[in-house]
């Protein structure tokens, strides 16, 4: 907007129709066309929402549709999916209309399929989990305008050894941090943290659910819960601090009765990574570790870890797939 775009962010987090993405975009960019659209009780279509924008970039604007979360939507519509990105597709090929698109790793791996509408649709970049400087710059340093803070070092390595470095756990973080120095008398961000770790981890369960509990896949389920109980209870070591090895996912792959090669294994392991819940060194691309051990502390607060872990290797099972597709 400060370079003269017209930008128009659709929010796609709570959509379960692409009509009600297309409805957005036309109520934002023509609330005259859209509500003429409504008087007339017809549904809006693709092709009256592609003229719409081809006028409007004939009147010289520089435009930029962004759409947040559009994988969840993505997700539920199935073969439909093919008509609303070919026509993504053609107003921002034909028509210069930037198109920036937020995701979890979905479209990314849509974007690997060579079938799928996705392919070659744009630029990939890829937000991987914050490190601990980021998480200072990002997160802890923000919060000295709300609160105290004591130990920077110490909130610093409490965060990232607790929660991790994935960007929505954080986001859920600092919120809750905001709101509890608003809502009760303690102001010390140090012992806000300490508070959320002991008593909040209902306050997660979304984040859970959205970073793990909804993860097609029983395999990267099992494979992501055993390693977290294999370092917490065998290891009895913090699980954010292990590197994962070669032998240690082996060993948990055997008793799925899946005893992989090394390059699927490393193929899992890279899914996990693009999931988020993994990361993998920068200096040394064969070490990994875990990167969101919240939904391991959230998952030993409301369930039995082994017992949920027994319930994914039931179906891995019971229903043998080919995971590597």
């Amino acid at each position: 907007q400060e370079n003269g775009e017209t930008v128009y962010w659709i929010e796609c987090q709570y959509k379960d129709k692409i009509q009600d993405i297309i409805n957005d975009i036309l109520n934002r960019i023509s609330s005259r066309d859209y509500y003429r659209a409504l008087m007339k009780d017809k549904g809006i279509e693709l092709n009256f929402l592609t003229t719409i924008l081809r006028n409007l970039k004939g009147d010289k604007r520089n435009i930029t549709l962004i759409f947040d979360e559009l994988g969840n939507v993505i997700n539920k519509i199935g073969d439909n999916a093919w008509k609303f990105v070919g026509a993504l597709r053609e107003v921002s090929h034909n028509y210069n209309i930037r198109i920036i698109v937020s995701a979890f790793q979905e479209i990314i791996i849509k974007q690997r399929d060579f079938e799928g509408p996705f392919v070659n649709f744009g630029e990939t970049i890829h937000l991987s989990a914050f490190t601990k400087n980021e998480i200072v710059e990002l997160l802890i340093e923000p919060l000295y305008f709300w609160g105290k803070i004591e130990s920077k070092s110490g909130v610093e390595n409490k965060v990232k050894k607790y929660f991790g470095g994935h960007p929505l756990v954080l986001q859920f973080v600092g919120k809750r941090v905001i709101e509890m120095i608003l809502q009760y008398e303690e102001k010390t961000v140090d012992k806000i943290i300490d508070k959320i770790i002991d008593d909040e981890m209902n306050y997660f369960a979304s984040a859970v659910d959205d970073l793990f509990l909804k993860i097609d896949s029983y395999l990267e389920r099992y494979v992501f819960l055993s390693l977290c109980i294999e370092f917490d209870t065998t290891l009895r070591k913090e699980i954010a601090l292990v590197d994962i090895t070669q032998n240690t996912l082996q060993n948990i792959l055997v008793k799925a009765k899946n005893k992989l090669g090394l390059n699927k294994r490393i193929f899992l392991l890279n899914r996990l990574t693009l999931r988020g819940l993994l990361s993998q060194s920068f200096s040394n691309k064969n070490q990994y570790r875990i990167e969101c051990p919240i939904i391991y502390h959230y998952l030993k607060s409301y369930y039995s870890p082994i017992e949920l872990a027994q319930a994914y290797l039931n179906e891995i099972n019971d229903n043998p797939i080919d995971h590597f597709q």
